[in-house]
């Protein structure tokens, strides 16, 4: 589950979406090294992209694998409810930006259905996965009753806190007012909110190469969500590698049935 190496900047990515990518679209066009396309003003390798393309629908696997984990074995017990995104609203969302930052009424600005309707509404925490770069992906854990985004990042040696806490920005200043529309279902006038702080935790276990935070990233994740910041600190090498089989059985049996 490798990485092509130097992709383009995040802005050429813009148009992902949930839409699923068949091995047919790739064999039919018979995309090579020097095939390029333009996506808003930059020339992009579609190797690249599709390349980025299909690691984001590796973490959504990922991701379904531990929603549907976590609520079959909480849902008996009564604790917090937490919410499990996707990496397509991270896309969604951050196409709003741009539009949202020149809003001079923040609290009327208006987000579109498709991104309210996977907005979760009543988590106390939510957990989503973010992809820096195109190249190194760590988990974020979004508290909205401390107001807090807490990083749980892998590999910390690729970004210094403070150009983190600067790609993270359009996250923690839109999210209080999204998940605030999404609850009243409509915007309030003059409304402002106060952007959600960003944190790096530290002593998190940390990956041998970038290319493997994306499963650290979700294993992260997942231990976060059940035993909190001690749980990711436990994380060894080993469990993620029996937990990305575990990713993988259960998004092919969801698709496929039972083996």
């Amino acid at each position: 589950m490798g990485l092509v190496e130097h992709f383009p900047p995040l802005s050429c990515v813009r148009l992902l979406s949930s839409r699923p990518l068949y091995p047919k679209w790739y064999d039919k066009y018979h995309v090579g090294k020097k095939d390029y396309i333009v996506l808003y003003k930059h020339r992009v390798c579609l190797k690249h992209l599709i390349c980025v393309l299909l690691y984001l629908q590796v973490m959504d696997i990922f991701i379904n694998s531990i929603r549907i984990n976590w609520c079959a074995n909480n849902i008996i017990e009564k604790h917090q409810a937490v919410s499990f995104i996707d990496s397509t609203f991270v896309v969604e969302l951050s196409k709003h930006y741009p539009k949202f930052v020149k809003s001079a009424d923040k609290g009327m600005y208006g987000f579109d259905h498709d991104l309210l309707e996977c907005t979760p509404t009543g988590s106390a925490v939510v957990y989503i996965p973010f992809l820096i770069d195109l190249q190194h992906w760590v988990g974020l854990c979004v508290d909205m009753s401390a107001r807090i985004i807490s990083v749980l990042d892998c590999y910390t040696g690729l970004w210094r806190e403070t150009k983190l806490k600067k790609v993270l920005l359009p996250l923690a200043e839109m999210l209080p007012y999204l998940f605030r529309f999404a609850i009243k279902m409509a915007g309030e006038k003059k409304l402002r909110l106060k952007s959600l702080a960003v944190h790096r935790e530290n002593d998190i276990p940390q990956a041998d190469s970038v290319k493997y935070s994306g499963v650290m990233a979700a294993r992260l994740i997942e231990a976060h969500a059940n035993g909190g910041i001690q749980a990711c600190k436990e994380v060894k090498h080993a469990d993620v590698v029996t937990a990305a089989n575990k990713y993988f059985i259960a998004g092919f049996e969801l698709a496929n049935g039972i083996v």
